[in-house]
């Protein structure tokens, strides 16, 4: 009898439990508030210096008008993004463990850039062009994103996440910057010359630099996100979040190029119950 006691308070127990895990929120409420920081991979497919120049205002593209590097002569890229992110949860009523999640995206001097060398440097210096050259901008972006996430609680302070959502951006503010080393057939003589050009017959070496006002930019991306934070004190959620997707970046006045993100970040969030 007492076994069979036993067994019965432990089965109430049990389903007292499972009905506590399966109660669902019947109205929308803020579940968390946080910040997260860390760096997104915002990759353009397609990536080169014709795309960059086109990125800037003004006339940019003319300075590259000779430039004839290869494919085999691309020889590294980057887009780097440090990023800041304000987040806020809402519970969703008639779902359990599901969250509405809402940030505000803020990545400040986004860098996208590429670099090329010749292969011969010999050849170049015989009948011109360019030995290296280096092209990148640096921008702005604030954006908003929303994802629908679902959570699977262990041990009452070990938290996993997975979600899908969206997310939309605008860039501004940014800068096209180059740089690189051409040499050059004919030069005009009435043309200022820096100190450190060098003559050697009728190929001349010139350092070339520039600076012009990048254009303005519209973000759109599909992405998914993985993480798991765990609770102190039953408030405070310390986490690290992978977030990837794919989208595509509108510059305008230049063509619409395909992204890609990879993004990794730590996260604090406010438990509010």
């Amino acid at each position: 009898m007492k076994n069979v006691l036993t067994v019965a308070l432990a089965t109430l127990l049990a389903c007292a439990l499972s009905a506590q895990n399966s109660v669902k929120p019947t109205k929308w409420k803020l579940r968390s508030f946080g910040v997260s920081f860390g760096t997104d991979l915002d990759m353009i497919r397609g990536l080169d210096y014709a795309y960059l120049v086109q990125t800037g205002k003004g006339n940019s593209s003319n300075v590259y008008n000779n430039v004839s590097f290869e494919n085999q002569q691309y020889y590294a890229a980057v887009c780097e993004n440090p990023i800041l992110r304000i987040t806020a949860a809402l519970d969703v009523p008639g779902l359990k463990n599901t969250e509405l999640d809402f940030a505000l995206n803020t990545v400040f001097n986004r860098f996208d850039g590429v670099y090329y060398h010749a292969e011969n440097s010999q050849i170049v210096q015989e009948n011109g062009g360019f030995q290296y050259l280096s092209v990148n901008t640096v921008t702005n972006e604030v954006g908003l994103e929303s994802t629908i996430t679902r959570r699977v609680s262990l041990f009452n302070f070990l938290n996993f996440y997975g979600g899908v959502g969206t997310n939309i951006g605008y860039s501004f503010d940014g800068e096209m910057q180059f740089s690189g080393h051409e040499y050059r057939q004919s030069v005009d003589q009435n043309v200022d010359r820096s100190i450190k050009d060098i003559t050697t017959g009728t190929i001349y070496s010139d350092a070339i630099y520039g600076t012009y006002d990048a254009k303005d930019a519209f973000h759109q991306r599909l992405i998914y996100k993985l993480g798991f934070g765990i609770l102190f004190c039953k408030r405070l959620e310390l986490g690290i979040n992978y977030r990837g997707g794919w989208g595509y970046r509108a510059v305008f006045g230049a063509p619409t190029k395909e992204t890609r993100l990879e993004s990794l970040a730590v996260s604090a969030r406010w438990m509010l119950k």
